[in-house]
């Protein structure tokens, strides 16, 4: 839509009277007078209800004074009442059809009340004002047929500014658009070309018509233009006209051409980063799950564009997914380095998510203090900074962190649930066992069917020997989550040796071992600890001792292997 073809002006504040004004009296114009000035004081402070007021006081003394109304109007629609606004428009131009600010404030505040065919006979009764107040209605009127999907009427509009103001590009755009809409395609071409032989440097026009072709699948049209363009002497036009041929190619079904064009759009180096990061989106998304084909397009980009920071982070990506994650911290880590760079948060979530899945804690702790020292309302950093302290036993700061950041998770239920986690695990280890249980309450509140959380919490409440039914619960469906999770199997087995059902936590213990890739000198000790329960001490004490093997130094098994376990009491 055009805006600003025309400026507004506004009447002068003496008040006008009608032909058939009536005499007033010495008194009664010292009265109108007071008034309208007592408004006039008023609207310069924006005590828009005393304004009205007082204009309308002016008007009650003389009801000829137009200017009294139209200001009324004014402070009216300055206080949200349009309607009452309207009323007042309405009497200002009925005392003076002549004023065409009267009635640019009448169509308008008809328009504010969906009067649309007033607002229209209005503004076409403007156009007889002159060019000035011509073009102002022209363009409202062609804005309300738009609005109303009026087409054909839009462009009518469209072809008297043209008439007034002459073929200026945004006029010829909005009539290209209304061709469009109106599905008259051969009209819309010739505005094109016009706008093209009017700006014949400005590539934009020429490839807005190659786009209008291509939507319409005439294909060769379209490569035909690119052709003709790419012959010009203009050498900073050539990456956007390759870009665009290398779009139309596989469009066409010519990969191979297409490429061969994408690469010279990189090769000539002078795409702006937007063009370059839609184009490579495309190109990425062509290669599908083919990682490395992908890798090989952003290294082909990077070689070109070394300054944009997303495609590091795009390449970051695609090494993560094949399980090279050094490589892709490194890229992470490029990209953040850039300089006067504004660089995407998503890059720093997406660098301490690497740094967390290759356990470099202490390079994830000093990322996540960067971070949240630029983001600190994002509420995944907290959660960084937070497991890296866990994992550092900076256990006080974790916690402290973790809390903090809860502030910054609304609506992000996965993101809160592990906070608790989190904050559970902590406390188990501060033996802050009250405190722990509720963190994992809140995290299963969350995520019912958290496995992790399910199987921790009731390892921790067999450890404690407290509330068991629940435990056993709470394994029982983490079990029945991961059935081939050795770690799971085992506090399922562990609950039930707890609550003394020696045999029934035989098969879970037997089935967490079998499906352990290593010895696991805890699956092996539990084992050994039920098969002495059920007085099968030797095969117990064998046990023990394949634990000892694993964790040499734990006296704990050294005392069973000698002495078995204590009598139950």
């Amino acid at each position: 839509m055009l805006v600003g073809l025309s400026c507004a002006k506004r009447p002068t504040t003496t008040a006008s009277k009608s032909a058939s004004s009536p005499v007033l009296s010495e008194i009664q114009r010292g009265q109108v007078q007071f008034y309208f000035f007592e408004g006039t004081a008023a609207k310069s402070i924006g005590q828009w209800d005393k304004a009205e007021q007082g204009f309308m006081r002016a008007l009650s003394i003389d009801p000829t004074n137009a200017t009294c109304a139209y200001e009324a109007a004014r402070m009216a629609l300055q206080s949200g009442d349009a309607r009452r606004a309207l009323e007042h428009s309405r009497k200002a131009v009925a005392l003076n059809p002549l004023n065409p600010w009267f009635l640019k404030l009448l169509a308008q505040l008809e328009q504010n009340n969906a009067l649309n065919q007033e607002a229209i006979k209005t503004l076409k009764y403007l156009t007889t004002f002159g060019e000035e107040h011509a073009l102002e209605a022209w363009e409202n009127m062609g804005m309300i047929h738009l609005q109303l999907q009026e087409y054909p009427k839009a462009l009518q509009c469209y072809q008297e500014i043209e008439k007034i103001v002459g073929p200026q590009a945004e006029i010829l755009e909005q009539k290209k658009t209304l061709y469009v809409l109106m599905n008259r395609k051969e009209l819309a071409v010739k505005e094109m070309q016009r706008l093209i032989t009017l700006y014949p440097d400005e590539l934009t026009y020429k490839l807005g018509l190659v786009q209008m072709h291509s939507e319409w699948g005439q294909y060769a049209q379209a490569l035909s233009l690119i052709e003709e363009a790419l012959k010009g002497n203009n050498p900073s036009n050539l990456p956007r006209l390759y870009l665009a041929a290398s779009e139309l190619l596989y469009a066409m079904g010519k990969p191979e051409d297409a490429e061969k064009r994408f690469i010279n759009a990189l090769e000539t180096n002078g795409l702006g980063s937007e063009e370059l990061l839609q184009g490579m989106f495309r190109m990425l998304e062509r290669q599908g799950e083919n990682q490395a084909s992908r890798e090989a397009w952003l290294r082909r980009a990077l070689k070109a564009y070394p300054q944009v920071s997303l495609l590091y982070a795009l390449l970051g990506e695609s090494l993560m997914k094949q399980d090279r994650g050094q490589d892709a911290a490194e890229q992470y880590r490029m990209a953040l380095s850039m300089p006067s760079v504004s660089v995407e948060y998503v890059i720093w979530q997406q660098y301490q998510s690497c740094l967390l899945s290759l356990q470099l804690m202490d390079s994830l702790e000093a990322v996540s203090r960067r971070a949240l020292d630029l983001y600190p309302s994002q509420g995944a950093n907290y959660f960084f900074l937070g497991i890296s302290l866990q994992q550092n036993r900076k256990e006080d700061e974790a916690a402290t962190t973790l809390r903090n950041g809860l502030t910054y998770i609304a609506d992000q239920p996965e993101l809160e649930a592990q906070f608790h986690i989190i904050l559970g695990d902590i406390e188990h280890r501060r033996a802050n066992h009250a405190e722990s249980d509720r963190c994992y309450g809140k995290a299963l509140r969350l995520q019912p069917e958290n496995s992790l959380v399910l199987n921790n919490f009731a390892y921790y409440l067999s450890l404690r020997q407290e509330n068991l039914d629940s435990a056993l619960a709470m394994s029982l469906r983490a079990t029945l989550e991961e059935p081939s999770n050795a770690s799971y199997q085992d506090t399922y087995a562990w609950v039930l040796y707890q609550m003394g059902r020696y045999e029934q936590a035989l098969a879970p213990i037997q089935k967490a071992l079998q499906n352990s890739p290593t010895d696991n000198a805890t699956l092996l000790e539990h084992y050994g600890d039920i098969l002495f329960r059920l007085n099968r001490k030797e095969e117990a004490k064998t046990q023990w001792l394949k634990a000892s093997e694993s964790d040499p130094d734990n006296a704990v098994l050294r005392d069973k292997i000698l002495h078995g376990l204590p009598l139950q009491p």
